[in-house]
């Protein structure tokens, strides 16, 4: 049963996503929903949720605030492999200090000193996870 609603938690997280941009009552104000994927699992769907319009944009403010730099790399080991956000034509990948961005073909990475936006997307996430699975997560910031 638990898979079960996983797999309609993610087709939702995934259908909200993919609406694309949203307009309201005519105005030209655009919204791009920001998908967070806590990427922990194999085998079975990692756990995702969606974040508020005030959660995004400071998302946003905190990925703009990092500083760039020359090169990185993002691991792809078992386990914890920290988070993949999509927003738009953007992906980020946060994981251990690092963060991958890929924007319309193009890479840029950014380094995110003590993890402090990869702690502040598991916080976002806490709702939405089961227990047994944010403190695996949140043993990973002890290592």
């Amino acid at each position: 049963m638990q898979s079960g609603l996983r797999w309609i938690l993610l087709a939702l997280v995934l259908c909200a996503c993919s609406t694309g941009p949203t307009t309201s009552g005519g105005n030209t104000a655009v919204t791009d929903n920001v998908a967070v994927e806590l990427d922990i699992y194999s085998g079975v769907p990692n756990p995702a949720w969606t974040l508020q319009a005030a959660e995004a944009a400071e998302f946003q403010r905190k990925l703009k605030s990092l500083p760039q730099t020359s090169g990185g790399r993002i691991d792809n080991n078992l386990g914890y492999r920290g988070f993949v956000v999509r927003t738009g034509p953007t992906t980020a990948q946060v994981q251990r200090g690092t963060v991958k961005v890929v924007k319309d073909g193009e890479t840029v990475f950014r380094t995110d000193p003590g993890r402090q936006l990869e702690r502040w997307l598991l916080q976002s996430g806490k709702p939405f996870l089961e227990t047994a699975t944010f403190t695996l997560a949140e043993r990973e910031f002890e290592k």
